[in-house]
């Protein structure tokens, strides 16, 4: 079974059905790929591999660290899985050291107090003597070890919890594991616990099994005395633009910090007032050092440590001066954060439903500030990612966009362009002049006449054809042919809805002998404009059909319709030596200002300059050159 190709494009559809068209192939011969990979029989550190390698063809699945600590952690085996879940881990990295940690935990043989009391009720073959070993600890231990020795029943696991527990099973009855009550769960549950009850979550995951503590929290418990001394403890959300429009404890605005323009966020759950790095250097004050270390826990990321401030900011609220510390802190989407700090020294409210902010300072009055909502930017996705989250239930809305024009634009509104009317005709003028070059069809030697069927059409289309083809006739474009050539035609839709007449000269171009003059590189095209400010576009008006078909290989370009059999005077569209026979002649007609001002693609003319009086200079000589060698541009498709 050949599957299809894909070269690649800016065409969805095509990619769309190719992806189709693979995932049938996969399904018939069921190669069936996972599309989420687990360790399995791997050790972490290869598994980590893995998922690293993997990672890079699906970079839209972990965006962020929070993602690909989820998707990592996802794949892990259930043992490890389970126990890291609980943690929350907020990165990657945390989540990949905890699993390396609790693996060589695992491995190591387990000498714990719950291993020796699961060793109690474990009996030994007897030794050479025949003594049991174990049995001067099993006469010492409590009533413990005789329940676990011979009352089976107790060590089986519970078929609600798949647990080893007494008594009523708290799962089953919804209770709270920390007091045994109904009503609420053990995460929100203020009640004393019960006796017996150990928190597993803080003690350990398992046999041994210490977690490794985040930096988020390490810094706060290790330090322990530091925090009340030397060192204090901040926090600060991670909050984009549109969060903030979403969340009613912040507001988000425009305010002039020391003379300039600063994207601000009032944020009642930040402790403290911060300022982003690349709005630090616009301030006006020095820097100078804090009194302590502030540690600054951020929910998506390790804790960061801040020791310097700018102090007493101006801040300008309507006709108020306020005054406010600003601590630095590498942080994007926002300039400068009011925290706590400042609202508490300002006697600040927070009306969250309005979005404002009331300031009542003694001896200044009332100070009130609206805040502005914020547009986030569209985010753009690919048509398979699109695909993949409608088929996870996504909603998905069909919008088009439609670009409106503010007029039509004539050329006595274009300067120098109003002075060459004729190098802009509403239409083609029938008689072409003769020219440097023309069209030809060099075949293959021992090529025979190729003739095919008219392709069957819609009544509209051979209404539109008939129409077309009177069109071509009244401009001396085709005439009728008695050639044994015969090629098909067919209609494509333009980009503003009309039908274009297309040959299908596919089997004329497989005899073709191909034409190797070179087509110029777009990026050669650009290293032309370096320096270049002023730009005017003009393209060709039917351009291929400005070129005449050398005379003997007339007959080669005929094609048959229901309403007869014609033949090509000028270079039609689909031949296969077309772009490079225009291209030819663009560089004759452009040769002394090519590179110079001017750069040529087919039928594409884009004048360049530094400044608009060399432009003004510079476009007249090219519509002077259009207009001695008679080619015509079309007006609606040009830009100056």
């Amino acid at each position: 079974m050949k599957p299809p190709t894909f070269e690649g494009g800016i065409d969805g559809l095509k990619a769309y059905n190719w992806v189709q068209g693979m995932e049938k192939i996969f399904s018939v011969i069921q190669a069936q790929c996972p599309e989420t990979h687990k360790q399995g029989n791997m050790t972490v550190s290869e598994y980590d591999k893995a998922f690293t390698d993997l990672s890079q063809f699906a970079p839209h699945m972990i965006s962020t660290e929070n993602l690909k600590a989820r998707r990592f952690e996802e794949g892990l085996k259930d043992g490890l899985r389970k126990p890291i879940k609980m943690l929350r881990l907020p990165t990657y990295t945390d989540v990949l050291n905890v699993a390396l940690m609790a693996e060589t935990e695992n491995e190591k043989p387990n000498t714990s107090g719950n291993e020796q009391r699961r060793q109690v009720s474990y009996v030994p073959p007897r030794n050479q003597g025949g003594s049991n070993p174990y049995k001067k600890q099993n006469t010492g231990t409590s009533g413990w070890s005789q329940g676990s020795s011979s009352g089976g029943n107790q060590n089986r696991p519970c078929g609600k919890c798949g647990k080893v527990h007494t008594g009523q099973c708290y799962r089953d009855a919804g209770a709270c594991y920390k007091c045994g009550q109904v009503g609420h769960l053990m995460r929100n549950c203020t009640n004393a616990p019960r006796p017996g009850f150990v928190d597993r979550r803080a003690t350990s995951m398992g046999s041994g099994f210490v977690p490794r503590p985040t930096a988020t929290t390490s810094s706060a418990q290790s330090s322990g005395a530091k925090l009340d001394s030397g060192r204090r403890q901040g926090k600060m959300f991670a909050m984009t633009p549109g969060d903030s429009q979403n969340t009613n404890s912040v507001v988000s605005g425009t305010l002039h910090i020391c003379g300039h323009l600063a994207y601000v966020l009032i944020d009642s759950g930040s402790t403290h007032s911060f300022v982003s790095a690349q709005f630090a250097i616009k301030l006006t004050r020095p820097l100078e050092s804090l009194d302590y270390e502030l540690h600054v826990s951020q929910p998506m990321g390790s804790g960061v440590i801040c020791s310097t401030v700018y102090k007493a900011c101006d801040i300008l609220i309507g006709s108020a001066h306020l005054l406010v510390d600003l601590i630095p802190l590498n942080m994007s989407h926002f300039d400068v954060i009011l925290g706590m700090d400042w609202l508490t020294s300002n006697f600040a409210t927070i009306d969250c439903i309005a979005k404002r902010v009331m300031i009542q300072i003694p001896d200044k009055g009332d100070i009130t500030f609206e805040g502005k909502a914020v547009v986030p930017p569209p985010y753009l996705i690919s048509a398979m990612h699109a695909r993949r989250l409608i088929n996870k239930g996504c909603q998905g809305y069909l919008c088009s966009i439609l670009t409106t024009e503010s007029g039509v634009t004539t050329l006595q509104d274009i300067p120098i362009v109003n002075e060459f009317p004729d190098v802009f005709p509403e239409d083609l003028p029938g008689l072409l002049v003769d020219r440097e070059i023309e069209f030809v069809i060099d075949l293959v030697p021992g090529t025979q006449p190729i003739s095919k069927t008219p392709y069957r059409m819609a009544p509209l289309e051979l209404k539109e054809l008939k129409v077309q083809l009177q069109e071509l006739l009244d401009k001396g474009f085709i005439k009728p042919s008695i050639s044994p050539w015969g090629a098909p035609v067919l209609f494509v839709k333009k980009k503003d809805g009309t039908m274009r007449l297309c040959i299908d000269y596919r089997e004329l171009n497989k005899v073709t002998i191909k034409n190797r003059y070179p087509l110029p590189r777009i990026d050669d095209l650009f290293d032309q404009l370096q320096g270049a400010r002023v730009f005017s576009k003009i393209d060709l008006r039917s351009g291929y059909h400005q070129l005449k078909v050398k005379a003997e290989d007339v007959e080669k370009t005929a094609f048959r319709t229901r309403y007869g059999h014609y033949e090509f005077l000028v270079m039609p569209f689909g031949v296969t030596n077309a772009p490079a026979a225009f291209m030819d002649l663009m560089n004759r007609v452009f040769k002394y200002y090519l590179d110079e001002f001017v750069v040529v693609f087919i039928d594409d003319i884009l004048v360049y300059s530094k400044t608009p009086e060399q432009h003004a200079e510079h476009l007249r000589m090219v519509l002077q050159t259009l207009r001695e060698n008679k080619l015509f541009g079309k007006l609606k498709k040009c830009e100056f």
